[in-house]
């Protein structure tokens, strides 16, 4: 099950992508992510991983990640390799004059055949709600880094 959200910062690309391809940066804009960390000696290449926690429903889960694609600035895409929810994310920016247009793409998987069964049948109503949680945390990285603009 896909969703998407897309939002424009005032920011440069170069900028905005060293934020959010800086996994230790994730509890700062993704919600429900604690103490993400690199865990491969390379970072910021294809093959480098990492991982969290992420609370959910009440419950903490440990998550583990690859980078997948890594095309600075433009580009970044990752996949969970562990945890309970597998999943397919990529990050595109697209520079807009003196702005970023960046959009995040989630595509969660169904861990069973029973989940698939269950996204099938209430996706319709699960896609809206992933989409307003990718748009609010693309609303937060854009208040902390125009902030910071602004500061700087």
């Amino acid at each position: 099950m896909k969703a998407s959200a897309t939002v424009t910062i005032n920011a440069p690309i170069q900028r905005v992508f060293e934020f959010v391809a800086n996994v230790e940066n994730m509890d700062k804009w993704v919600n429900g992510v604690t103490e993400p960390a690199w865990t491969s000696t390379q970072v910021l290449e294809v093959g480098a991983t990492f991982e969290s926690f992420y609370t959910y429903g009440g419950k903490t889960h440990e998550m583990t990640y690859e980078v997948t694609a890594l095309e600075s600035p433009t580009r970044m895409a990752t996949r969970s390799t562990g945890g309970p929810f597998p999943f397919d994310s990529e990050i595109i920016l697209v520079p807009v004059e003196d702005k970023t247009r960046i959009t995040n793409t989630l595509d969660a998987k169904a861990p069973n055949s029973a989940m698939g069964v269950w996204f099938t049948l209430f996706g319709v109503l699960i896609r809206p709600f992933m989409r307003r949680q990718l748009q609010r945390e693309l609303m937060l990285v854009k208040t902390l880094l125009e902030n910071e603009e602004q500061a700087g």
